[in-house]
């Protein structure tokens, strides 16, 4: 049967299935039968008279009892999904030109207006990816009238183009992700498709699989793929951050082992000054000895005092260090996929290590400060007064 408009003639057919009364499909005639409503907004004759308009069947229709059979084949109306799915040129289009409309779920497409609902949304969602399937696959055919794919492998990888309507019903998020990154994006574009085929094989043991597999099994085929991919990624610029690093360890010891070093310049001169001043005191006769003692205590006050200072700015550096390794460290920590990643946190631990053990040694310092100050403050004591 062909219509001089086709959208005319679906929205005639919708119009006359919503006004049949308990609508039901005869398998045996295949059409829609039942009884024109009382409220409908077409008569029975003005629907005969346009189903003659249109060239449908008026055979079967009883005017008395206002009996109407009415069948919908090439007018774009399907009975269910299953009906709409039966051909794979139907199956596999992902941008139909026509309108469609689903009589059980009562759903009209419009090819200029966005898809609204799920089901079908991921019917052409599905025929997208298909679609974007063949033009990676290594070789593409058909068996009798159903498409498949082929990725050649050690063992070859067959996706045949049949799926079940249950897997409609599924989330389907992931597909237009999947297409747009490693697909159509241009950006190591050739990677992007070796992985995708790697990723295919190790994700499907069975090698002759249709869609409905494929589908059941794509978020697990994804998280495969992103995580190849990542490695893959990581071998090439990992090389370049793992020189980086090990500059950076070079760097951050060269610091900390300044910091220890001066620190031990510290260590030396702090007791030796210390001896001298203790020894100088002597036994107070007269008010000048007073005056001396008094002058070596203020003076290794001073210089302890000092010291303080310093190790109090060794602490800061040492802490700038660490924050500076630690962001490195969170930096490599977030690549949680690399091969390499354990060896640059041992880099990074090495460095925190070294930092404790330089923090560590400070407080040393600052503590044997403390007891030479006191020892030498008792000598004036025992010198002042003994």
């Amino acid at each position: 049967m062909t219509h001089s408009d086709s959208s005319e003639n679906l929205d005639f057919v919708i119009e006359v299935l919503t006004s049949i009364e308990e609508l039901k499909y005869d398998e045996i005639r295949r059409a829609y039968c039942g009884f024109v409503k009382e409220n409908s907004s077409l008569s029975f004759d003005e629907i005969h008279q346009k189903m003659e308009k249109f060239g449908f069947d008026t055979f079967d229709n009883d005017a008395q009892k206002k009996y109407i059979v009415f069948k919908i084949l090439n007018t774009g109306a399907y009975r269910d999904i299953k009906h709409y799915l039966a051909t794979p040129e139907r199956r596999m289009d992902d941008k139909p030109t026509s309108s469609i409309y689903i009589v059980d779920i009562g759903y009209k497409y419009e090819p200029d207006s966005e898809c609204k609902n799920p089901l079908f949304k991921n019917i052409l969602t599905i025929a997208y990816l298909f679609k974007n399937l063949e033009s990676i696959a290594d070789h593409k055919g058909a068996d009798g009238v159903d498409p498949f794919v082929l990725f050649i492998s050690k063992d070859n990888l067959k996706i045949s183009s049949q799926y079940d309507s249950e897997i409609l019903n599924l989330s389907l998020d992931n597909i237009n992700l999947f297409i747009n990154q490693f697909v159509l994006s241009e950006t190591h574009q050739e990677d992007k498709i070796l992985a995708v085929k790697n990723s295919l094989q190790e994700a499907f043991s069975d090698k002759n699989i249709s869609l409905t597999e494929f589908i059941k099994r794509f978020d697990h085929f994804f998280k495969i793929l992103k995580n190849n991919f990542q490695l893959y990624m990581d071998k090439f610029s990992f090389e370049d951050f793992k020189h980086k690093i090990e500059d950076e360890k070079r760097e951050y010891l060269l610091k900390i082992n300044k910091i220890f070093s001066d620190m031990q310049n510290q260590l030396l001169t702090l007791p030796i000054a210390s001896v001298i001043a203790a020894s100088q005191m002597s036994e107070v006769n007269n008010f000048g000895d007073g005056i001396k003692n008094i002058a070596l205590l203020l003076g290794v006050y001073i210089f302890a005092y000092m010291i303080k200072i310093f190790a109090t700015n060794q602490e800061d550096s040492l802490e700038a260090i660490r924050s500076e390794i630690q962001v490195k460290k969170n930096e490599i920590f977030i690549k949680d996929n690399s091969d390499y990643k354990s060896e640059y946190l041992n880099i990074c631990q090495i460095g925190l290590d070294r930092v404790d053990t330089i923090a560590d040694k400070i407080f040393s310092v600052l503590k044997l400060t403390r007891y030479v100050v006191s020892l030498v403050t008792i000598v004036f004591i025992f010198r002042f007064f003994i």
